[in-house]
């Protein structure tokens, strides 16, 4: 049985190099990332997440919006892990919550470690940022990670649990 090759020597190289050729400019990092970075300069960023100031999510939210269930949506299967395919957008973190997150995911340091222009970018606008939290925004690594963040997330995507 033979098997087909999907990459390239070249396509390797740019991934295991942590593809500089797709960083994000200096440039456009100064121009459009920078000014939003510098209207949250208030924003304290030595703040410890703390689930019972940073956790928007209450128990009302599995009454109050809409989960969508895989049947409704047509795409059943045996082995699906959740009857949940989808919700609507719920509440899971407090605007200053939102706001810490916002001032670490938007550092300089953050963008030259993870920050990489999208494969499928029509305007080199976009990005994804990978790589960051644990070691550059520890506020957003604690809040994405606490226990109480994780429970909230897994209440909304299973009919019934504990929380309800």
């Amino acid at each position: 049985m033979s098997t087909s090759v999907i990459t390239t020597s070249k396509l390797n190289s740019f991934v295991l190099g942590g593809s500089q050729h797709m960083k994000i400019g200096d440039h456009q990092y100064d121009t459009e990332i920078k000014p939003i970075l510098d209207s949250l300069s208030n924003v304290n960023l030595d703040v410890k997440f703390d689930p019972k100031i940073h956790l928007a999510f209450t128990k009302d939210c599995l009454k109050n919006y809409k989960r969508t269930t895989m049947e409704e949506l047509g795409a059943t299967c045996p082995e699906q892990i959740s009857e949940i395919g989808v919700s609507e957008p719920f509440p899971l973190f407090t605007d200053e919550a939102v706001e810490i997150m916002r001032a670490e995911i938007l550092k300089k340091d953050v963008f030259d470690l993870g920050g990489r222009i999208s494969h499928s970018s029509t305007t080199g606008r976009d990005c994804t940022l990978r790589g960051y939290a644990k070691t550059l925004a520890p506020f957003s690594y604690a809040a994405w990670t606490h226990p109480d963040t994780v429970a909230a997330v897994s209440a909304m995507a299973v009919r019934r649990c504990c929380c309800q």
